[in-house]
């Protein structure tokens, strides 16, 4: 097992979509959301997200581009 440590300054206005993700992600949930978010986007697959999942990427975006 590797442990790597990520560092976000989230500001209000400029990111309030992943402000509003993580309020709304409980504690524990939120580094499976994130490994979740970055797969999806290192290989994405046309019509195979569902809504919530486009909702998340969407609010992820940042951390894979």
């Amino acid at each position: 097992m590797q442990v790597i440590q990520v560092k976000l300054r989230l500001y209000v206005r400029l990111d309030d979509d992943l402000l509003a993700f993580f309020a709304h992600t409980p504690p524990r949930l939120r580094a499976a959301m994130v490994k979740r978010a970055l797969r999806s986007g290192i290989f994405p697959v046309e019509g195979s997200l569902t809504s919530a999942e486009d909702e998340l990427l969407e609010a992820l975006s940042s951390f894979v581009s």
